[in-house]
């Protein structure tokens, strides 16, 4: 009995702790990851001024004001437009579908900033290049008689 008891333990606890190692390293599929980007405008305009983001990810802006006078954000390409009220956060959501530079910007108080958006690195695709012909174009001299 005692051998038994002894074959089952080196058996079987080897086992449970690999099925829950195997747990620990399965793969696993994440959502879209969402960047939040938090804009403060101000009387020397808007902080921050440069953003960052990677093609394909979701955008939260908020955005808020310091000063009493009306300001605004406007996001080009995008179809954004927030007001910037001291006290008050206003949300938008968007999704970044390209790499490009997008300004935002304020019409009454002419504050700009802009956001970076660029693809992620490894995603771009290799292209296949075939040969254009088989024909062989390259210069031969012409023998002179």
């Amino acid at each position: 009995m005692k051998k038994f008891m002894v074959l089952a333990f080196i058996v079987f606890i080897p086992t449970s702790l690999m099925s829950k190692e195997r747990k620990v390293f399965e793969k696993k599929a994440y959502q879209a990851p969402v960047r939040e980007f938090s804009i403060i405008a101000t009387k020397q305009g808007f902080f921050p001024n440069k953003m960052f983001a990677y093609v394909g990810e979701k955008a939260k802006f908020f955005v808020t004001s310091t000063d009493d006078e009306p300001q605004c954000f406007l996001l080009k390409d995008h179809n954004v437009f927030l007001s910037a009220e001291k006290g008050k956060l206003q949300e938008a959501h968007v999704q970044f579908k390209y790499p490009g530079r997008f300004e935002y910007y304020c019409p009454s108080t002419k504050f700009k900033g802009h956001i970076t958006v660029v693809e992620k690195p490894g995603s771009r695709k290799a292209v296949k290049r075939e040969v254009a012909s088989e024909k062989k174009n390259y210069w031969i001299p012409r023998d002179y008689d």
